[in-house]
């Protein structure tokens, strides 16, 4: 409670700080981003194909790419150095920002046996400036004058030392040194700021796990300069994200799997269940943190507003990240269950998906196309920007993608068959 309470005035100022910081260190990452990609990556001719020399093509368009002068090698090479520098010591603007985002993102999923290590809000804000920064400011509230408090014993007589010749002299009055971030070049480090913060390598070990990916940083260039993507394709993973105790403690003891286990009885027979096989309990606590830890981030009105109450599925969550990744006239295309389209309580999601939604082609499992029942249903369903009227293709009841084709080439004379043609057969004709 007290990391989320209501910010101070000075606090809010320190966050403007770290914004500009962070917007300055975003720009520059931009900038090495597009020369190294440019550097490195061949450009691939899909549509419209670029004209052949002698045929009214401009003589740039024809000059070969800077990438198409360097060997593979020496292309991986620059990216090692430059585009994603994960290993180095030297403080990239990569770097920095990617650590402050692992940082964030780590919060969420702090091991259970490390929470005493979980910073306050004003550890959190010091380290995350001296990151972005390479200095420390310290926003820790200042200790107020007590006039009650009984008087420290002041030291009269001045420390002493020895000179080179056995004399007695009083040592010179020093600041204490503030924590040194940087080399003898003045670059800032990433060991000096492990060394100075511990729990940096905490951050980094829950990183190496949960294996982050920050869009904005990895495609920094494309979303700044095109804003955005202009076409997503995917099938993201259909998978609820759920805590089962009874399938972790059954991979030890088949018991807990096979036999239908009360919560109580399980929590009885949990202890034992950790004596009797050595390793249980530290996969199980693992197991619990990464399960609440993503369902708490998933479940979070700030990371997805738009899935507020509805049951969280991770395709859903791929959603609205595909609709942010788009330019403004991108197209997203995502293999999904039809969730979205029944969810009692995913009226706000449906709305936004009817805005953006260009075309819905429902299918049946019949064929086996997946592993997941010949009746349960999903769909392809394309998406464009964001529209107030609600226009979209819709097929249902396909059972084979050659129908979608066949559809759209059908000159629309005869009669249709049903779901099943004349031979008793499921129907793929358009």
């Amino acid at each position: 409670k007290d990391f989320t309470r209501p910010l101070e005035t000075h606090e809010v100022a320190r966050l403007q700080q770290l914004s500009e910081r962070v917007q300055a260190l975003w720009l520059e990452h931009t900038q090495a981003l597009a020369r190294d990609r440019e550097r490195t990556e061949d450009a691939l001719d899909l549509w419209p194909h670029a004209a052949p020399c002698g045929s009214g093509a401009s003589r740039e368009s024809a000059l070969p790419s800077p990438s198409a002068s360097i060997t593979r090698a020496q292309k991986e090479a620059i990216r090692r150095a430059g585009l994603f520098n994960e290993d180095g010591d030297y403080a990239t603007p990569f770097r920095r920002l990617k650590l402050v985002m692992d940082y964030w993102c780590a919060l969420w999923f702090w091991p259970i046996t490390g929470s005493a290590k979980l910073p306050s809000r004003e550890e959190w804000w010091l380290e995350v400036g001296a990151i972005l920064e390479g200095n420390v400011v310290d926003l820790a509230p200042q200790r107020g004058l007590d006039f009650m408090e009984p008087p420290e014993p002041q030291q009269l007589l001045p420390d002493i030392q020895d000179d080179l010749f056995g004399a007695v002299q009083p040592t010179l009055a020093t600041r204490p040194a503030g924590a040194n971030l940087h080399d003898k070049f003045g670059q800032l480090r990433i060991s000096k700021l492990r060394q100075h913060f511990p729990r940096i390598e905490q951050v980094e070990a829950v990183a190496a796990t949960q294996r982050f990916l920050h869009w904005e940083l990895c495609f920094a260039d494309v979303l700044l300069q095109r804003g955005g993507f202009d076409l997503l394709l995917g099938n993201p993973p259909w998978l609820k994200v759920e805590w089962n105790e009874a399938g972790i403690l059954g991979e030890q003891n088949p018991v807990f799997a096979v036999r239908k286990v009360s919560a109580s009885d399980l929590a009885k027979l949990r202890a034992q269940a950790f004596d009797d096989f050595p390793g249980l309990q530290a996969a199980w606590t693992a197991e619990l943190q990464e399960a609440e830890g993503t369902q708490n981030f998933l479940n979070a009105v700030q990371n997805y507003p738009l899935l507020k109450g509805v049951q969280t599925n991770l395709y859903k969550c791929f959603m609205p990240l595909a609709w942010g990744l788009n330019s403004a006239q991108g197209v997203t295309g995502l293999l999904t269950p039809e969730g979205p389209y029944d969810d009692p309580n995913g009226g706000e999601l449906r709305e936004v998906v009817f805005q953006r939604l260009r075309a819905h082609f429902q299918f049946q499992n019949e064929f086996k196309l997946f592993p997941i029942g010949n009746r349960n249903k999903f769909g392809i369903n394309v998406y464009g920007p964001s529209r107030n009227e609600v226009a979209f293709d819709l097929l249902a009841n396909l059972y084979s993608p050659v129908t979608i084709e066949a559809c759209y080439r059908h000159e629309g004379g005869g009669m249709p068959d049903g779901i099943k043609n004349a031979s008793d057969e499921w129907n793929t004709a358009g």
